[in-house]
């Protein structure tokens, strides 16, 4: 089973970003096997082999491109919720913030990113700061679907 979702996902990622000229498509590849392995080992309760995928996933050389930081900030969000489910909700803090650092685009991976650290901050007890970060979540989640909205207006 894992091995047929990582299949596909492969598969998939190949028709993102065609070989050649591109030098983001073979390291964007690598990065969403290794996020797609460890949804696997998630899938399995396995944390200590997703989270090895996922670090490994962070400490490839990363190309300089602006597709890159959203991809990252998925691997972020998953690793950071492994320290979470561990109960280290201080790395959890450090990977979430990290993680936003990398980009400030409006993606669901920046908001996911703003919902972890509030969950981080809440269970640290901090609850005035965990209530900032889970509002910037909100915000980031209503740009976003304000944004799809005015394009479907547009059709």
């Amino acid at each position: 089973m894992r091995l047929a979702a990582l299949t596909l996902a492969l598969a998939v990622l190949s028709g993102c970003f065609p070989e050649g000229a591109d030098p983001v498509g073979p390291w964007a590849r690598s990065v969403s096997w290794l996020r797609a392995s460890a949804n696997g080992y998630l899938a399995e309760q396995n944390l200590a082999a997703a989270e090895s995928d996922l670090r490994r996933a962070l400490a490839m050389p990363v190309p300089t491109d602006p597709r890159a930081p959203p991809l990252l900030q998925d691997v972020d969000f998953a690793l950071g919720s492994i320290l979470l489910a561990r109960g280290d909700a201080r790395g959890a803090l450090e990977v979430a913030e990290r993680g936003v650092k990398r980009t400030r685009e409006p993606t669901v991976f920046l908001a996911n990113l703003h919902a972890l650290q509030g969950i981080a901050l809440e269970a640290m007890n901090r609850p005035l700061e965990a209530a900032e970060r889970y509002h910037e979540a909100l915000l980031l989640h209503q740009k976003l679907y304000d944004a799809l909205l005015a394009g479907a207006d547009e059709r």
